[in-house]
């Protein structure tokens, strides 16, 4: 008999002081509150495909940023905090770039998307902030990852 592995998520990615960080799929009401006419594009960053949008929550500072995880030129990619997600979701502004935004992804992360969302947390300074322990890097080869 084989057992059966549970698939991996965006909450399994923290593993110490999860009361202070918490990730996930955006919802539909975090989505909302950024959605509108994106205006003042000058020029797109790129185009990113298989997306998602997730939401980083700071219950220590109550504050939560949203960002859009997916392929973008053949390679993993997190993108900086959502300001305006077009309403056709078609391009979305972030606080450095836009990016022109094909299919979401019907299903969640990849092992790859989860691995970059995991070293975004360590260069965006919060692993060490708030004394997270993030999955290392040999547990996502376990798991299928191509890193």
């Amino acid at each position: 008999m084989t057992a059966s592995v549970r698939p991996m998520s965006l909450d399994d990615l923290i593993r110490s002081n999860r009361r202070l960080i918490e990730l996930r799929l955006a919802t539909p009401p975090e989505l909302a509150s950024i959605t509108g006419d994106v205006t003042g594009v000058t020029a797109v960053k790129g185009f990113l495909r298989g997306w998602q949008a997730i939401s980083i929550l700071d219950h220590q500072e109550k504050t939560f940023s949203l960002h859009m995880v997916g392929s973008f030129a053949m390679q993993s990619w997190i993108t900086s905090g959502l300001l305006r997600l077009a309403h056709d979701r078609s391009i979305v502004r972030t606080r450095n770039s836009f990016y022109a935004l094909g299919q979401r992804a019907v299903a969640d992360l990849s092992i790859s998307h989860l691995h970059t969302v995991a070293r975004a947390l360590k260069v965006w300074g919060l692993v060490e902030r708030y004394g997270l322990e993030v999955m290392p890097d040999d547990e996502f080869v376990e798991f299928g990852g191509d890193e």
